[in-house]
């Protein structure tokens, strides 16, 4: 496999001595190339591979770990965020509700910067930074009619968050024992108040691994209840997991398997599975139901799991959620365990716990030395008709 941006090659290749030497004897061949060896670097982007050898001598990598430090605190100076005091616990207010402005109330003195800190935020959350996506591109909306108050607040409130979780990282780590593709979906049914439009998220995982998270308002029509808004999620996730099957079926043979879809509605997962269309769904754009065709028959591409909206991943796409479930340092579910954003600061505290505990066994172990050695000493003098005090 070859990824190519612009004069950049990323090669992968399961056989690191024939396939990739294959690969460039022909390209050096035709066009003048240099190998940097391992990747650490693509895109301003920091990637640290961790490898491993194997039975048979060969080094493979086994964790890949996403981050880019550098360009953040750089975001950081550029838009004087106080790095100074402690950053928010979550990126966004979850009582936020900003409406489009009237024309009085427009500065455009502020579009220019407006849009520059939240096209920043934008790239960062599209390639290594899910859990601010739907934050962002909440805000991107308003880009075009910007006030000093609201957007550039908020903008910078999230990019003060980033900031003070500028150590997590995007985490690769093959997990056997997680289905090969699996799809969370929800949305959040009319909550944005000033065109009641919905609000459709979804994330994909490969193997346990996050491979594509997207968030976006339901334009194309205006859901009547939660549950025709999930059945839109739901047809906008199946869609693009099957563009991913796709593309992984020239390597992997998906034609017997069935990728589960999980989603926080029962309605929805009665609605998938049934050949007769409910008459309260008529009014959907035909688009939306060919979900159904997906989940239906014995071949089916899709099957339907029900879970709580606690267990939900994709919830954090649809909603700025509260301090709980989102915030620093009680981010376990939504953030950190869900998509595989692992907190270096997390893992050295526990480095430091452990070493304290050390400290302390240690401690304890010369402490029983000392009592030992001194009952050996009480123990001599009452021998020789001694007391301690003489």
């Amino acid at each position: 496999m070859v990824l190519i941006y612009v004069d950049d090659f990323v090669v992968g290749c399961a056989d690191e001595l024939t396939s990739r030497a294959l690969f460039h004897t022909k390209i050096m061949s035709t066009f003048t190339a240099t190998y940097s060896g391992v990747i650490n670097q693509f895109l301003q982007l920091k990637i640290d591979v961790t490898t491993e050898t194997n039975d048979n001598g060969d080094v493979v990598p086994t964790k890949i770990d996403i981050s880019n430090e550098r360009s953040i605190e750089h975001l950081a100076s550029k838009f004087e965020i106080n790095t100074s005091k402690q950053q928010p616990r979550s990126p966004m207010l979850e009582s936020l509700n900003i409406k489009l402005p009237d024309a009085k109330s427009i500065d455009r003195s502020i579009e220019t910067p407006v849009r520059s800190i939240v096209y920043s935020l934008l790239w960062l959350a599209r390639n290594i930074r899910p859990d601010i996506y739907y934050h962002v591109t909440y805000l991107a909306q308003f880009c075009h009619t910007p006030t000093t108050a609201e957007i550039m607040t908020a903008a910078k409130r999230i990019l003060a968050y980033v900031y003070g979780t500028r150590d997590y990282s995007l985490t690769y780590q093959r997990d056997t024992q997680q289905p090969r593709l699996s799809v969370y979906c929800d949305a959040d049914h009319a909550g944005d108040t000033s065109d009641r439009n919905s609000v459709s998220g979804y994330c994909i995982y490969l193997h346990g691994m996050l491979v594509d998270w997207w968030s976006k308002k339901q334009k194309s029509s205006t859901a009547l209840s939660s549950t025709e808004a999930e059945y839109i999620a739901m047809s906008e996730a199946c869609t693009s997991a099957l563009g991913i099957r796709n593309t992984l079926n020239e390597y992997w043979n998906f034609d017997n398997e069935s990728i589960p879809v999980h989603i926080d509605n029962a309605a929805v997962t009665h609605i998938a599975t049934q050949r007769q269309l409910s008459s309260k769904l008529k009014h959907v754009e035909v688009r939306f139901h060919a979900v159904r065709q997906w989940c239906i028959g014995e071949n089916a591409k899709f099957h339907t799991v029900w879970i709580s909206t606690d267990d939900n991943m994709s919830d954090i796409f649809t909603k700025a959620l509260p301090i709980t479930k989102h915030g620093v340092p009680l981010i376990t579910k939504h953030t950190a365990a869900l998509l595989n954003i692992k907190d270096r600061k997390a893992q050295l505290q526990e480095q430091l716990l452990a070493a304290a505990k050390q400290q302390q066994h240690a401690a304890q172990q010369k402490l029983e030395k000392q009592q030992a050695n001194e009952e050996i000493i009480l123990a001599t003098l009452r021998k020789h008709g001694l007391s301690p005090t003489t």
